[in-house]
């Protein structure tokens, strides 16, 4: 296994070398079915938890439902599958609709958001998934968690150098660089606020009188 990915926290099968990867192409991979445990994981992490039913962050438009024991998920493989490891992952699927999974053929998912120009959904996969990968690498060092960083980490040429991975890598790594930027103000104005409340709530102590409930006692 690769130093990258033991440091990354992730188990062998998740990030193949490029040596399987290859390997893979070879040979006609059966198709691996996904656990409903992982696709309530997907779910969770992309549309959120307690949601029944969304639309489609793909296209935005047909209703896609929560994963049951009597309806399982539509999940699109970030990467296509035949490029990808064999065992599904949260971080290698994302919730679709059958229609718009269809479209995505073997495109990486990130490259068809961009190509069809669906940047708001791109943003969308970009944000939740760098979230999911922070909380599961909690140790490592800020500079590997950038936005473009975990992007490349996970989806990038160098996992997927026999197909499959980010095409699009300059574009995307901008992108992922400027929604990594607003979502940091958006952190600096969220604690701005909080700290201001802070302040606020300081003020109102250090002004408090306690009111005279019962007539002084004399002596």
């Amino acid at each position: 296994m690769h130093g990258a990915a033991s440091s990354f926290g992730f188990a062998q099968p998740y990030i193949p070398s490029a040596d399987s990867n290859s390997a893979t192409l070879k040979r006609k991979k059966p198709r691996v079915g996904i656990s409903l445990d992982v696709q309530k994981q997907v779910w969770d992490i992309h549309i959120g938890t307690g949601k029944k039913s969304s639309p489609c962050p793909l296209c935005g438009e047909r209703q896609i439902e929560c994963p049951s024991k009597r309806c399982g998920l539509e999940c699109a493989h970030i990467v296509a599958d035949k490029f990808a490891p064999d065992k599904p992952s949260p971080l290698s699927l994302f919730p679709s609709c059958s229609a718009c999974n269809n479209r995505c053929e073997d495109d990486c998912i990130l490259d068809f958001l961009f190509k069809t120009g669906r940047h708001a959904e791109l943003e969308r996969l970009i944000r939740s998934v760098h979230s999911y990968f922070c909380m599961l690498n909690p140790d490592q060092p800020s500079e590997r968690l950038l936005m473009p960083v975990v992007i490349d980490t996970l989806y990038g040429f160098e996992r997927f150098k026999a197909g499959g991975g980010i095409h699009h890598d300059v574009e995307i790594g901008q992108f992922a660089k400027m929604v990594h930027a607003k979502k940091n103000m958006e952190d600096q104005k969220a604690l701005h606020a909080k700290l201001s409340e802070s302040i606020e709530e300081l003020g109102r102590i250090a002004t408090y009188v306690p009111k005279q409930k019962r007539p002084p006692v004399v002596f």
